[in-house]
C-alpha cells in the first residue's frame, strides 16, 4: 500500500514568504473598497470590490445597480440592489474608486 504525504492541519495555511509585487498591493489596497464599474451596455455598478482573479473577473458585494443615463441626484431613487455580482473583464468598460473610501479626502464624494 502507498503512503500518502499528510494533509497541513485544517484552519493552517502556508503562507507564503515572498513580497508582493507592486500590482498585487494596489489590489489589496482596493480590497473592501467603494467601486463604480461601467459596463458596455452604459449601465453603472456600485459596490465594495470583494476580489479578482486570474482571468480579471471583478467580484463585487453590496452592489446597486444603476440604468444607462441616471442622474448623480437621483442615484438613491433610481438605483436597484442587486447584492453581490461577478462582472467578466471583456464587459467592463470603466472602474472608478470611491476617493472617499481611500481615506484621501473626507469632504469628496467623487470617483477617480
Amino acid at each position: 500500500m502507498e503512503s500518502r504525504p499528510e494533509s497541513p492541519p485544517q484552519g493552517k495555511r502556508e503562507h507564503r514568504k515572498q513580497q508582493d509585487s507592486p500590482a498585487i498591493a494596489k489590489l489589496r489596497a482596493l480590497l473592501g473598497k467603494e467601486l463604480r464599474v461601467t459596463i458596455g451596455d452604459g449601465r453603472i455598478f456600485l459596490g465594495n470590490f470583494a476580489c479578482t482573479d486570474k482571468e480579471l473577473n471583478i467580484v463585487m458585494t453590496q452592489v446597486y445597480e444603476f440604468p444607462v443615463g441616471f442622474q448623480d441626484d437621483h442615484l438613491v431613487e433610481n438605483g436597484r440592489f442587486v447584492g453581490m455580482l461577478m462582472f467578466p473583464w471583456r464587459h467592463i468598460t470603466a472602474i472608478e474608486v470611491h476617493i472617499q473610501s481611500l481615506g484621501e479626502d473626507a469632504e469628496s464624494d467623487e470617483y477617480s
